[in-house]
């Protein structure tokens, strides 16, 4: 895979933080990033700010322990 070279290196970087290589960086990401399309809408995903997305998100994990604590 070709990457700019700004963003190969700040990948270098996150990779090094993370205790991974670089290749199991990129697989990460592009994990995350497929799931994510999956699971959100697709209307949401092109209308909504990333903030938006963290606040609904947020959102969904209280309703989630709220209905766990509830059991």
């Amino acid at each position: 895979m070709r990457l700019p070279a700004s963003t190969r290196l700040q990948a270098i970087e996150g990779a090094k933080k993370e205790g991974m290589s670089l290749n199991q960086f990129i697989t990460l990401a592009v994990a995350e990033k497929t799931v994510r399309m999956i699971l959100e809408p697709k209307a949401n995903r092109r209308t909504l700010s990333a903030g938006a997305r963290a606040r609904i998100a947020e959102g969904q994990r209280k309703r989630w322990a709220k209905q766990k604590a509830q059991k």
